[in-house]
């Protein structure tokens, strides 16, 4: 994947998700500023790599895996 393809993907996981610079950058282990530099069209220095798109993906998995775990307790008592 090259950098533009990389940064659509990102892009699309982050609006399905409404995921805002701060949730991102948690994500992908880098500062919001990062994020933001990356983020931007304008910055030709700093791209999304397919670091940032595999810890996003990572994150999520990890995020959904723990709330189904809960989910399913939820689900499992009586109320």
């Amino acid at each position: 994947m090259d950098t533009d393809q990389i940064t659509q993907e990102i892009e699309r996981i982050i609006e399905a998700l409404d995921m805002g610079a701060k949730g991102c950058a948690k994500a992908m282990g880098i500062s919001v500023q990062a994020f933001r530099n990356k983020k931007s069209q304008g910055s030709h220095r700093d791209k999304f790599n397919e670091k940032n798109l595999q810890d996003l993906i990572r994150y999520i998995k990890e995020v959904s895996s723990q709330l189904l775990v809960v989910s399913s307790q939820f689900l499992m008592t009586d109320h």
